[in-house]
Parts: C-alpha cells; structure tokens; sequence
C-alpha cells in the first residue's frame, strides 16, 4: 500500500476552513432568528423544547401551556365539560349549524328532542285525539252535525 503525503500551508488550511465554514452558513439558520426559514422542519420524532409564553397568535405554545390553560378555564367553568358537570350559562349562537343525533328522552321534559321524536308525538297525539273523539260521538247517538257539539 503506497501512501502519499500531502502537505499544506497554513494559508491553504485557514482557506479550506474558510470555504468550509462559508458552505455551512449558506445552508445554516443564524440563532438571533435573523433569517427565515425557507422549508419545512423534520424533527424525525424530536421535541422542541423550552419554549417561551406566547405573545402573539402565531406562536408556539408548550403542552404545559395548553394543559395549564384548558385546566384554569375549566376551573372558572368557562367552558363545557364533556361529563356534564359544568352548566351553560348563555345562549348559544350556532350560526345556523345544527344539533344532531339526539337522544328522545320522553321521560324528562326538559331535555333536548329531536324534531323527528316531537313530530312522531304530534302525529300519535292528533291520531289518538281524533279517534277518541269519533268514538265518543258515536257513542252518543247523536247523528245531526249541529247536535255533535254539544258531545264535548
């Protein structure tokens, strides 16, 4: 194995760590946030971390932040937990957005119902009206129209 020695000045050492250090700043993001980025960041499943209380709408928040946030609201009972615990405490407006798949609860007349279960009930209730009052009248044995009247 032959090997050759190759020997540089200082000057061509200084140089290539120039040239080096240069080639590494083009494709290099400066700390002090002077540059921006230009492309997406692959973490490769690593965290970003330390980050600082947000200022603006657009800046990263810790899960810290988000928990500690969701956790206080909760607490004030501004907001609506899924266990039911906390109540509404103002109308909401659903900008013409509907509520779906409720359950019927004919037991409990101050829940929510579903329009399909509150028209089924007026139809069964109408039905039921109108044949309890065809079977009275014919009960009563009144057969002229101005006469029914009198039935109820």
């Amino acid at each position: 194995m032959l090997l050759t020695l190759v020997s540089f000045t200082q000057k061509e050492v200084n140089q290539r760590e120039i040239n080096d250090a240069g080639a590494l700043a083009s494709n290099a993001l400066p700390k002090d946030g002077s540059e921006n980025m230009e492309g997406d960041i692959n973490m490769n499943n690593h965290k970003i971390i330390n980050l600082g209380t947000p200022i603006t709408k657009d800046n990263a928040v810790s899960k810290e932040y988000v928990d500690t946030l969701l956790f206080n609201k909760a607490d004030k009972n501004d907001m609506l937990l899924l266990d039911g615990s906390n109540k509404v405490v103002a109308d909401f407006d659903m900008n013409n957005q509907k509520i779906t798949k409720l359950s019927t609860d004919a037991a409990d007349v101050l829940s929510a119902t579903n329009v399909m279960y509150v028209n089924q009930a007026k139809a069964d209730l109408t039905a039921s009206l109108t044949a309890s009052f065809n079977k009275k009248i014919n009960e009563s044995h009144i057969r002229s129209t101005t006469s029914k009247k009198d039935v109820f």
